[in-house]
């Protein structure tokens, strides 16, 4: 047959011309529909990966306090959770540039980013911005505590008191516990008020189990008293976790077992007081440190209140732990944020983050950065006002802003 066959379109080759040519364009078509098929899944791939820059990313800070810290890192099928801090700030010649502080450590996935764009591995631009290991500040928890206890106490110690120990007209001193989480990340605790005599007042207050938190200092706010100076002592003792089931405030019989937090030794607090006084603020007398015990223990000066201001004096002793010097700020800028601000690698530039100003370095540059530049991309924003943006790593900034009492910094998404 396949003889027959081919003597048959050798004695009429057009006869046979048709169906071969249809069947070569259906083959052709065939195929420029599969490759255009490739590569319209791998472009929007592409455009998923650079708009995402993660495999799930939810934008809205977590909200609330310690109880919630880290809670998507805990949740079933999470294998990573990197949280970042993203601002715009004002650029040359009335431009917006946008930046993103991600906590480079935790996004194993590299943003997503191509090589293209990067100018090679990612993970070579991240190490260029990332800071070095450093022992954490203040005590850590323990990873399964879900409630954390201490007890605080604040003395009189010159002049003594006589007769009763408290004032009754007088508001007692408010106090507010310090955290910190695994990524850096500040978290307020307000304890509430502690009388001055002496007397160990409770503190409880729920934790995330998987938010890593170490207790990293206390806040003591409080108004100097008339006519004389105090010396006053406050000290945080007895600090306890508690492990597995907690209860809600009140309840009994659920809660789990406690168990003693490991304080070392080798930790160390600094302490600093600061009046403040029609608008103004003062360093007050520095704190003294009591003994040796790794738990914050300080005696402070309350300073005095003027009988002649109509304006109530305010006072604010701030005891937090010790941690080694910040390292510089590094950044990496896009190929856009360079040309529109005329810089270059290894310039200084100044940033406003959490309302402080940080000095950063021009480390590294890419060609476009994840998940950036959405409303140029999108035609929702005049290209020409757009500055480019940089990248930090949130934990290098958050170490810059833990000494700068005014700042606060959260994870927005």
């Amino acid at each position: 047959p396949a003889a027959l066959a081919g003597w048959q379109f050798s004695r009429r080759p057009l006869r046979g011309a048709g169906p071969v040519l249809l069947l070569v364009l259906s083959v052709a078509m065939g195929m420029l529909a599969i490759g255009q098929s490739a590569s319209w899944n791998r472009s929007q791939s592409d455009q998923a990966d650079f708009g995402s820059g993660a495999s799930v990313r939810l934008v809205g800070g977590q909200g609330g306090g310690p109880a919630t810290a880290g809670i998507y890192g805990g949740l079933d099928g999470v294998r990573q959770a990197a949280p970042a801090h993203r601002t715009t700030v004002e650029a040359s010649g009335g431009r917006t540039a946008e930046i993103l502080a991600l906590d480079t450590a935790h996004a194993d996935e590299g943003m997503l980013m191509r090589s293209d764009l990067a100018g090679g591995s990612p993970r070579r631009v991240f190490d260029a911005i990332a800071p070095e290991p450093a022992p954490r500040p203040g005590f850590v928890l323990p990873k399964d505590g879900t409630r954390v206890k201490l007890d605080l106490r604040i003395t009189t110690v010159s002049p003594k008191p006589s007769g009763s120990a408290v004032d009754p007209d007088e508001d007692p001193p408010v106090v507010t516990v310090l955290l910190e989480d695994r990524y850096g990340l500040p978290y307020r605790f307000l304890a509430g008020p502690v009388p001055v005599d002496g007397r160990p007042v409770p503190v409880s207050f729920a934790v995330s189990a998987a938010g890593g938190l170490a207790v990293t200092g206390i806040e003591v706010d409080d108004e100097p008293p008339f006519g004389q100076a105090q010396k006053r002592r406050v000290a945080v003792s007895d600090v306890r976790v508690v492990t597995g089931s907690d209860s809600p405030e009140g309840s009994e019989g659920s809660e789990g077992q406690e168990h003693p937090v490991p304080v070392s030794g080798s930790v160390r607090w600094d302490a600093s007081m600061a009046l403040a006084e029609r608008g103004d603020s003062r360093p007050g007398e520095p704190p003294v440190r009591n003994g040796t015990s790794g738990l914050p223990d300080f005696t402070y000066d309350t300073g005095v209140e003027n009988d002649d201001d109509w304006e109530r004096t305010t006072s604010t002793l701030r005891i937090t732990a010790a941690r080694p010097k910040a390292a510089p700020l590094k950044a990496v800028a896009t190929d856009d944020y360079l040309k529109k601000t005329n810089a270059k690698l290894g310039d200084e530039i100044d940033l406003t983050l959490a309302g402080n100003t940080v000095r950063v370095t021009l480390a590294e540059s890419v060609r476009r950065l994840p998940t950036t530049g959405a409303a140029e991309l999108s035609g929702a924003a005049d290209p020409a006002q757009y500055g480019g943006a940089l990248l930090l790593d949130l934990r290098a900034v958050t170490e810059v802003l833990a000494r700068r009492t005014t700042a606060t910094i959260e994870a927005t998404e």
